[in-house]
């Protein structure tokens, strides 16, 4: 499936581990995006704020993989300031986190969650679940231009 080279994934995840198996994840489902990994929400937030208010310095994100627990301000903090900012609220915020927990659920798509993904438990399945979201955002939706 062809890719537009720009494509930026930003990827919040505090674990060193979880980082490399997405990026291994996303080379194997025949990924052209680039990821850009951040520690926490606070360091994605004051790049996605500097993106929109300097557009020619950053390459605009396609879309957000946030996990839930992170230090600083974790998953759900983020979706709120993504959400109440009306220059990123349409960005697609997809939660990928190891809670199947319903009430968590629940309240990401409440706050505004685009989808709640659970972490598989095996390389495979990771691999086929990085590929179906390339598929859908890449291929079928049309994503909103942010930056």
């Amino acid at each position: 499936m062809p890719h537009p080279p720009d494509l930026n994934v930003l990827i919040a995840e505090d674990n060193p581990f979880d980082r490399t198996i997405l990026r291994r994840a996303f080379a194997a489902a025949g990924s052209h995006a680039t990821l850009r990994f951040f520690d926490n929400g606070e360091d994605l937030l004051v790049f996605l704020r500097a993106s929109v208010d300097e557009p020619a310095k950053k390459q605009g994100p396609a879309f957000v993989l946030l996990d839930m627990h992170m230090p600083r301000m974790n998953g759900k903090e983020t979706l709120q300031h993504i959400r109440r900012d009306g220059r990123l609220k349409p960005l697609p915020v997809m939660i990928l986190t190891t809670s199947d927990n319903e009430p968590h659920v629940h309240e990401m798509y409440e706050l505004g969650a685009n989808s709640y993904l659970v972490k598989p438990n095996n390389f495979d399945e990771l691999v086929a679940t990085v590929s179906g979201l390339e598929g859908f955002w890449f291929g079928a939706a049309r994503l909103p231009k942010i930056i």
